[in-house]
């Protein structure tokens, strides 16, 4: 019933007409009148195939350039201009109109179109098939429409009515709250940022002293020339030119004067390397001197200044709080009324619950992005076209007769896009549309959070009170103060371009040998009488700087150091080192100072008001975000709702249920639809990876990234000195620092320019082409923070000119967002996709009938074999029979040895073999800080994201010979598939390996079972796998009351198969009452051998658990002690999923995370699941996870706890009270 229900849904929603062989003419008639639509313009109206009859030939296909519609299909195919080859550019000029130019390259567009169109037929026969069998149908729509995997339900449930009505109550809103911020929204984001300043400061007294640092910094100023940098930089930019101009050298030359040339470019290269080298060693040598003040960095400045520039900041802030209520009466710093225009909206915005979500997370994030012509109504309506190009018979490897099965064979599903009214709907947005609908959400997601009303925030009096008592403080001491922590930050991150190119560490002695071996081979050819260079000799020492690599060599150093000097500005960094020493003294005396200890008094005084304040600056931040919204964004806003309210009213109006017939050609209808989704899918990736990375190119945000980043960083200079401030500097700053799609472009453009395009000739020759490009870095990057950056300030810089720009920036963030940027994760399955997709065709399309026979002479063959038949048969079950017998014998006897070859496959984890250093403590501090949940629905969303990436992952289980699949009856559960590239290989179990970056082996496995009708007995074998391997620690999630338990409960012996297991000791660990540790003993009976296993059992620890019975604090040093084992560390539950991969999670993630800054814990994550498959079930065991990896990072370098606990408690607040999460999203 469910099926039928899911048919007649998406019945309704195409409006397909039952009896489409009745209305030929009609749907003919219409698509003659549809225009044809380019590869990337809007969603066109482009005429469909469409069968005439069942029993009868294909009806004409209309194609763009034909002046006439012809009656036959045959005639529609003849009259296309054809090519010799799929992918020459024969055909290039019909294409290359309509295809967009993208890299300046017109065959490169025309490959791009031809791939395409392939992309596009897959997707279409796989939506065929889906129609035909059924699946999934209740997503049908939302993939029609290029909306993504968006339940019909959601669709049907939008109310566009209240959205409208809200929308005209925000128009409203919008003039009372007025164009400037008023004294009563200033005097809020003082006390927050007061507030949030002084949030678990200790007292001065208790301030970390300075002197320490003060007098490393007054060290390191003195030993610090500068001067050394800048006398260096000049010569080796000579040394560069030299290099560049000789690498054209040729041995072309004649006249006496071009000779001369030639000798003088190789003199340039000495001498300019003669003269920067003394400068080069001089510095090196200083170097060496600034080599023991590698600690000198952001972990002294963190720990020394961090609390007192808070106190300042909160000083100056209250001196401004207290200018501006000399100034004003109550009445200018009360927006109390402001209050109410929210509380107004609050309650109107209860009608339009998520839909603004909806809009934002799936209409402008899928159906904007460049894949999105690959599939849906926008792909069948190219299509439909596109399938009469005969190209594509060659490069599908089909004859002309099989292209016409084809198309036939497609015309229902043309049909159905033929009559349904919402093929001709779009729901993608442009730029300003989409950039409106993201501050909708983000409004509708503050109002969500929104607790309390404007009845709530009355505190003038306490606040007048309160700052009264606290008194006058220094304005200009106290910013004067303020230059010694600035100065340290300046100071730190030049110091830190230092550190990062390793030249405290190396100095500059690779680049000294670099420029010794390139004036070897120069001088080693000089006249020894007059120590000139002969001409003679210029191609024999051009020839071995070349072929020795000592010319290239020195040209990436020089280049490297170039990079470093244009970065670090030594003279600015030894100003900044003064400038801390010298304002030092202003910081002591505010330190000191009376006003400075009020501060504390004054927080206590207002303490009572800190929810009001948040709440307050909660409803400000609102108030900026509306401010900045336009009669004209809103209009943008409401013409967006009125096409999905059009969308809405086919939904409902449609009642005509959807029939797809098969046709009466000689093609397998049984065989089209067993296409494979994932061979499908991964040509879609494929393909639109390549229209990714094109898009990529095109934004303003990859092609004047460092313009748009400094654009950024200045306004940061005039923004309200803040932590909330350094906070964001930081997370862009560290967004930012090493764009990793940069490296990836030029990868990608350098493959591009390997190939002649031309001369690919089939499906199969793109095998070549993903193959090259299955080596481009991953552009991976943390996109989502630099969102969150700009989402902050562009409601504060409303008015500012610079406002457009950071809406075109946030623009390309969130399309880059919408894109998977692993694309060598995409790239390295497709070389050989495309090929199985061209074999899958020929397989459907082949007659299955054999050729005719000469019955007579096969009758005649049958028959004289016919008397052999009975006397062949009796020999072989002699045979047998005798060869059953003298096995039996000799195997009872054991006079063979039969033994079983065991193949091990490698594992494949793509692991790096070497992994950087550990990072110092302050940039782990950073690492932390990145982890805080400050909005919960954003986190809540990053997790979702989270758990989308796991449960849609492909689960595939093919890999190559030697590779052999596991026994499905070693399956806990056949819906949990087993990764196979790191499966377990010594003992085949289900299990994958996971190898942390200290090198500890971890096997995220299944527990062992019994033997069930469903299930093999494992417990031999598990035993077996602890011994091969050697373990020394086991970590159990799940009780002993369950079956396939290995071991002995409490002390004593129990064997299993060939194996005794003794459980020597079983104590409790701790004071937990939920983990118990034993010491068992192993010992195999066979082969004599005795392993000890240390196991830590975890009870009362159910799969999909809300939280686990363990805390982080237990599981750390769990954790700690297993990762001392030089053996692989087994780590089981019942499904290996879960809480197996939580324990595992914890020390993986934190570890990759400790080493490198640029990691996300998004990255690590999916790094994490991409080696086990259906590691996770729910949102609230990721949140727990990456609680946990906070833990891990502070505990292991020092950090305090107070932003692991902040963190913990509103993750529990989320996920056990329910708090902050979305309307309708249980907990």
């Amino acid at each position: 019933m469910q099926c039928i229900h899911y048919v007649l849904v998406v019945a309704i929603l195409l409006s397909v007409n039952v009896g489409y062989s009745n209305n030929t003419d009609e749907s003919v008639n219409r698509s003659i009148n549809r225009p044809y639509s380019a590869e990337h313009s809007s969603i066109s109206n482009t005429p469909s195939v469409y069968n005439k009859s069942i029993n009868s030939t294909l009806n004409p296909i209309h194609t763009p350039s034909s002046a006439s519609i012809s009656t036959s299909p045959n005639e529609s195919i003849s009259s296309t201009p054809g090519s010799r080859y799929p992918f020459d550019s024969v055909n290039l000029l019909n294409h290359a109109k309509r295809v967009k130019r993208q890299f300046n390259n017109p065959v490169f567009d025309e490959f791009l179109h031809k791939m395409s169109v392939i992309a596009r037929l897959a997707n279409t026969i796989l939506l065929q098939s889906d129609l035909m069998n059924k699946t999934e149908m209740h997503y049908k729509i939302g993939e029609l429409l290029n909306v993504g995997k968006l339940d019909i339900a959601h669709l049907k449930n939008i109310n566009t009515t209240h959205m409208l009505e809200f929308m005209e109550i925000v128009n409203k809103t919008i003039p009372e709250i007025g164009t400037s911020v008023s004294d009563g929204e200033k005097t809020v984001i003082y006390l927050y940022e007061m507030q949030n300043s002084m949030k678990y400061l200790p007292t001065i007294d208790k301030f970390p002293s300075r002197t320490d640092f003060i007098d490393k910094t007054r060290e390191l100023r003195g030993k610090f020339n500068d001067s050394l940098f800048s006398e260096s930089w000049p010569p080796l930019k000579e040394v560069s030119t030299a290099l560049k101009t000789l690498n054209g050298f040729t041995n072309g030359n004649s006249t006496t004067m071009q000779m001369n040339e030639d000798v003088k470019q190789f003199k340039n290269v000495l001498d300019s390397i003669e003269y920067a080298k003394p400068l080069i060693i001089a510095l090196n040598q200083h170097i060496t001197t600034l080599s023991s003040f590698k600690d000198w960095n952001l972990e002294v400045q963190k720990t020394v200044l961090d609390q007192p520039e808070r106190l300042l900041f909160s000083l100056n802030i209250r001196g401004k709080l207290q200018k501006l209520l000399n100034e004003s009466v109550e009445s200018d710093y009360s927006i109390r009324n402001k209050y109410k225009l929210i509380d107004d909206l609050k309650k109107n915005m209860q009608n339009v619950g998520d839909d603004f979500r909806i809009f934002k997370t799936y209409f402008v994030k899928y159906s904007n992005q460049p894949s999105a012509v690959l599939r849906g109504f926008h792909a069948l309506n190219q299509l439909s076209s596109e399938i009469n190009e005969v190209w594509m018979e060659n490069a599908l490897g089909m004859n002309k007769g099989r292209r016409m099965q084809l198309i036939h064979s497609l015309s229902p599903i043309f049909a159905l896009n033929n009559n349904s009214k919402l093929s001709n709907l779009s729901l993608s947005t442009d730029e300003k549309t989409g950039m409106v609908i993201e501050d909708m959400n983000l409004i509708t997601d503050l109002l969500r959070e929104r607790k309390g009303n404007s009845e709530d925030y009355d505190y003038s009096y306490t606040l007048n009170r309160c700052i009264k008592d606290a008194g006058e403080i220094d304005d200009d001491q106290v910013n004067y103060a303020l230059s010694s922590p600035q100065n340290s930050h300046k100071a730190a991150e030049k110091f830190s371009i230092l550190l990062d190119t390793k030249l405290l560490h190396e100095g500059f002695q690779p680049l000294i040998d670099d420029l010794n071996s390139v004036t070897n081979i120069i001088n080693k050819y000089k006249d020894p009488h007059s120590s000139n260079l002969p001409f003679k000799e210029l191609a024999r020492i051009f020839a071995e700087l070349k072929t020795s690599g000592s010319m290239d060599k020195l040209k990436k150093s020089v280049d490297r150091m170039m990079e470093f000097f244009t970065k670090f500005d030594a003279k600015e960094f030894g100003e900044n080192l003064g400038d801390i020493l010298y304002w030092n003294k202003n910081l002591d005396k505010v330190m000191k100072s009376e006003y400075a200890n009020k501060e504390f008094e004054f927080h206590k005084c207002f303490l009572q008001h800190k929810d009001t304040i948040s709440k307050g600056y909660n409803d400000v931040r609102l108030i900026q975000n509306l401010r900045q919204l336009s009669i004209k964004g809103i209009n943008y806003v409401n013409d967006y709702i009125k096409i999905v309210a059009d969308m809405r009213k086919l939904l409902d109006k449609q009642e005509i249920t959807l029939t797809l017939k098969k046709t009466n050609i000689t093609v397998s209808w049984e065989k089209l639809k067993t296409i494979d989704r994932a061979m499908v899918l991964e040509i879609h990736n494929a393909v639109g990876s390549v229209k990714n990375l094109i898009e990529l190119r095109n934004m303003k945000f990859v092609s004047e990234a460092e313009k748009m980043q400094k654009d950024v960083l200045y306004l940061f200079k005039w923004m309200l000195g803040s932590c909330t401030k350094l906070e964001l500097e930081q997370k862009w700053k560290l967004g930012t620092k090493s764009l990793s799609f940069l490296n990836g472009f030029k990868y990608f453009k350098e493959a591009l320019e390997k190939f002649d395009f031309r001369k690919m000739k089939n499906i199969s020759d793109l095998a070549v082409f993903f193959k090259e490009l299955e080596g481009i870095p991953n552009m991976n990057f943390d996109f989502n923070v630099l969102i969150f950056v700009l989402n902050y300030l562009i409601p504060m810089e409303s008015q500012s000119p610079d406002t457009e720009l950071f809406y075109q920036m946030r623009s390309d963030l969130i399309k880059i967002s919408s894109m998977e940027l692993d694309f060598a994760k995409h790239f390295r399955g497709a070389a050989d996709v495309f090929k199985k997709f061209g074999d899958f065709l020929n397989y459907c399309f082949t007659d299955d009938k054999p050729e005719d026979q000469d019955k007579t002479v096969s009758a005649k063959a049958a028959q004289s074999d016919e008397d052999y038949t009975y006397i062949i048969i009796g020999c072989l079950l002699f045979g047998a029979f005798v060869s059953a017998i003298v096995s039996f014998i000799i195997w009872k006897k054991k006079w063979l040895c039969f033994r079983k070859e065991v193949i091990e496959c490698e594992i494949i984890d793509n692991e790096p073999a070497e992994y950087p250093p550990p990072l110092t403590q302050d940039i782990i501090v950073i690492v932390i800080v990145n982890q805080i949940i400050i909005r919960t629905l954003v986190k809540f969303e990053q997790w979702m994201q989270l758990l989308n990436y796991v449960n849609s992952s492909l689960n595939s289980e093919e890999r190559g010979f030697p590779y052999i699949p596991l026994d499905p009856r070693k399956y806990f559960d056949p819906n949990i598939r087993l990764m196979p590239y790191t499966a377990l290989q010594s003992i085949r179990l289900h299990g994958n390996r996971f190898r942390t970056r200290i090198g500890t082996i971890f096997y995220a496995m299944q527990s062992p079972m019994e033997a069930t009708s469903e299930h093999d007995d494992t417990r031999e074998e598990f035993l077996e796998l602890i011994v091969k391997d050697s373990s020394e620690y086991i970590i159990m999630a799940q009780d002993s009351n369950t079956s396939g338990i290995y071991y002995h409960q409490g002390v004593g012996s129990a064997k299993f198969g060939r194996f005794t297991v003794m459980t020597e000791s079983e104590t409790q660990f701790g004071n937990s009452q939920n983990i118990v540790v034993r010491q068992l003993k192993i010992t195999d009976g066979k082969k004599k051998l005795t392993r000890s296993v240390k196991q830590f059992q975890i009870k009362n620890w159910a799969q999909g658990q809300l939280l686990p019975p363990i805390s982080h604090a237990e599981l750390e040093m769990i954790l700690t002690e297993c990762s001392s084992s030089t053996t692989p560390v087994i780590v089981h539950s019942p499904s290996g999923t879960g809480p197996t991969m939580l324990i595992i999670g914890m020390e993986y993630i934190s570890r990759n995370m400790e080493c490198n800054e640029q990691m996300t814990f998004d990255d690590a994550f999916k790094r994490l699941v991409d080696k086990r498959y259906s590691s996770f079930n729910t949102w609230q065991e990721i949140g727990w996870l990456q609680c946990g990896v906070v833990y891990c990072l502070s505990v292991r370098h020092g950090v305090e706890l107070s932003i692991y606990h902040q963190m913990n408690n509103t993750y529990l607040d989320m996920a056990v009270k329910g708090n902050g999460l979305p309307k309708g999203v249980k907990n």
